[in-house]
């Protein structure tokens, strides 16, 4: 037997050769953990047993093969059939020393038992239990709740012990320090973060300054669908064109404008911005002032800050910035902001429709049925069926008071109630000075004159008319004599 097999048979021994005296002495205050400790050794101590088996039948094995090299292949397929239960592999070439190996026992028996070690709480989180251990005060934490439990060996169960206020602090301290540090952090990128930026904004700034400004030009005004006003077009130091269709710098879908129309380029000696006309049919239109008659190219005219170029129904702002720099007047999104919002004039036949829909949809009228649509819907209360039956007839055409010209007016009526109210009184006459009439107008057919109630009114017939009419009198009677 080899130096790997002997075993410590004293656990007191055992302990203060590894742990010390004064650990020792801690650990006898825990008699659970010394179970614990006792049970692995335990462990150990098996499964040592075993690899000194295993070591010992490998040496003779190597012994037998070096007296017998015939047969070496025979024997190694023998030696591959043993394994530990726990399927460790022993490297006889590389094998550490009994220390490095009873460590690795240990950790696989702990791993078996369950319980594996969290640095960062510094207790053994149980898998069985979903439990930490506390080992300082022999209790199993539940890192849900916030609860300590105490296990019972007889009922084999864990019971309630405590609801602890000091780990709470000391996460909540813990917690408080994190957030902390990941303040500083955050405050720290940000900080870093705008020095970059103000480092790249002087670049971007000092590079821009190399360079001529671009010419930005706004649609201010125009009466074209296809164009809106706010729309921006960039013109820089190279030039561009302006035209009605193609590829220009400037395009605008109008049919008074030339294909091309007008040409911008920059000075460098003058260190302005210039257009020409190129000759166009209605001319190109600076400041109120037209660059060139018909068919005739212009000379170069300055462009300064603010000018106007009117081309058409359509008046467009020029404006210089240096670098990046913009202005109110020719950002896009606050040009168009400013201008005045058209309601949608929608035609009074869409808003007929729409609202008829809406109707029928709320009272849930069905369009293809008639027996349906004459339904009333339920909830609604049909107040002209109530004054029907309270008042007047069901038939519509039916008046619930008729007038005569032999009978007056009854007091209960309308008019008469607004005539009463107005200082009037039964018998009076009419109108200012109260020389009207106080009988009604008779009627009276007029009978011997055409128009209404003439007995036969004299109509004149144009003759051709009278002439078909004779034809189809004709006609009839012939048709009648057949049937």
């Amino acid at each position: 037997m080899s130096d790997c097999c002997e075993e410590v048979e004293n656990d007191e021994d055992f302990l203060e050769h590894n742990f010390g005296k004064e650990c020792c002495d801690i650990l006898e205050q825990y008699p659970e953990i010394l179970e614990f400790i006792s049970k692995l050794q335990e462990h150990v101590r098996k499964q040592r047993k075993k690899i000194c088996k295993l070591k010992n039948r490998l040496l003779s094995q190597k012994k037998a093969e070096e007296n017998n090299p015939e047969d070496k292949a025979i024997q190694t397929e023998k030696l591959e059939a043993p394994a530990s239960s726990n399927n460790w592999e022993i490297n006889l070439e590389q094998s550490g020393s009994i220390t490095d190996q009873v460590k690795q026992v240990a950790e696989t028996a702990l791993q078996q038992s369950g319980f594996v070690y969290e640095e960062t709480s510094g207790l053994y989180y149980d898998y069985n239990s979903g439990y930490y251990y506390d080992a300082s005060q022999r209790l199993y934490y539940d890192g849900n709740s916030g609860t300590y439990y105490s296990y019972d060996e007889d009922t084999k169960s864990y019971k309630f012990h405590s609801q602890p206020t000091a780990v709470d602090k000391c996460e909540k301290r813990r917690a408080k320090v994190a957030n902390k540090v990941s303040d500083e952090i955050h405050e720290l990128i940000a900080r870093v973060s705008s020095i970059q930026l103000e480092s790249y904004t002087r670049h971007i700034s000092e590079l821009a300054k190399t360079y001529p400004p671009c010419m930005r030009i706004i649609v201010k005004e125009t009466n074209l669908h296809k164009l809106k006003v706010g729309s921006l077009f960039i013109v820089t130091y190279t030039g561009g064109s302006m035209g009605r269709e193609g590829d220009h710098s400037v395009l605008i879908p109008d049919i008074n404008i030339s294909k091309h129309h007008a040409k911008f380029q920059y000075d460098e000696t003058k260190k302005h911005y210039e257009v020409i006309d190129l000759g166009s049919r209605n001319g190109t239109i600076l400041d109120g002032k037209r660059l060139s008659v018909a068919k005739q190219e212009s000379e170069p005219f300055e462009i300064s800050h603010g000018s106007i170029i009117r081309v058409g129904e359509t008046k467009l702002l020029c404006h210089i910035h240096s670098g990046y720099e913009t202005c109110g007047h020719c950002e896009p999104g606050l040009v168009q902001q400013s201008q005045p919002i058209e309601g949608n004039a929608i035609p009074r036949k869409t808003q007929h429709k729409s609202e008829l829909k809406r109707l029928k949809n709320k009272f849930g009228v069905d369009k293809d049925n008639t027996n349906t649509a004459s339904m009333v819907a339920a909830g609604y209360r049909d107040r002209a069926q109530a004054r029907r039956e309270c008042v007047g007839s069901s038939n519509h055409h039916v008046k619930t008071h008729q007038s005569s010209i032999d009978t007056s007016i009854a007091k209960d009526n309308k008019g008469f109630k607004l005539l009463s109210k107005m200082g009037w009184t039964e018998g009076q006459s009419l109108g200012k000075d109260g020389d009207g009439r106080t009988e009604p107008v008779p009627l009276v057919n007029n009978t011997s004159k055409s128009g209404l109630g003439a007995a036969s009114p004299a109509v004149e017939v144009d003759p051709n008319v009278e002439k078909k009419q004779a034809l189809w009198r004709k006609t009839r009677e012939r048709y009648d004599g057949i049937s």
